[in-house]
């Protein structure tokens, strides 16, 4: 399985169902199960309540910095496809959710699965494949939420 690593808060809107195109400045011919990881970092963090507005002028308040994961996968995605943003018709939500410029890529997403609670790993920039003990930590996590044990 591979992974990305994104800086909150693009990372929950995605484990939230909130976002379903993930943009970026470069494309990839994978298509199948995509890890979701919450970078370490938080410098984007304050951007939430710009973003939240912009998207829904009736939502409620933002949640408060302590609330976003770090360092940690928190769902599990299926990429299954990738196209030019210019080819794309993002809703107000999505567009206030990402960079939709020319010549960047949206990633569409779907069949989202929270993993809650995340499961602490190391990120890398790009894609990148989960480690062989995590990848077991998050079918645990997923039979558990989905009712299915161990």
């Amino acid at each position: 399985m591979l992974a990305i690593t994104l800086h909150e808060p693009w990372a929950t809107l995605i484990a939230r169902g909130d976002k379903a195109i993930e943009t970026r400045g470069w494309t990839t011919r994978y298509r199948g199960p995509l890890a979701i990881h919450a970078s370490k970092s938080d410098k984007y963090v304050d951007m939430w309540p710009d973003l939240w507005f912009d998207a829904d002028r009736n939502a409620p308040v933002p949640p408060p910095p302590s609330y976003w994961p770090h360092g940690e996968v928190i769902a599990i995605v299926d990429l299954v496809g990738v196209q030019p943003t210019e080819s794309l018709k993002p809703s107000a939500k999505e567009k206030a959710f990402g960079d939709f410029s020319p010549g960047r890529f949206g990633w569409l997403l779907q069949n989202v699965r929270p993993v809650v609670p995340g499961v602490m790993c190391r990120g890398m920039r790009m894609l990148w494949m989960v480690p062989s003990e995590t990848k077991q930590e998050l079918k645990a996590r997923l039979c558990e939420v989905a009712g299915g044990g161990r």
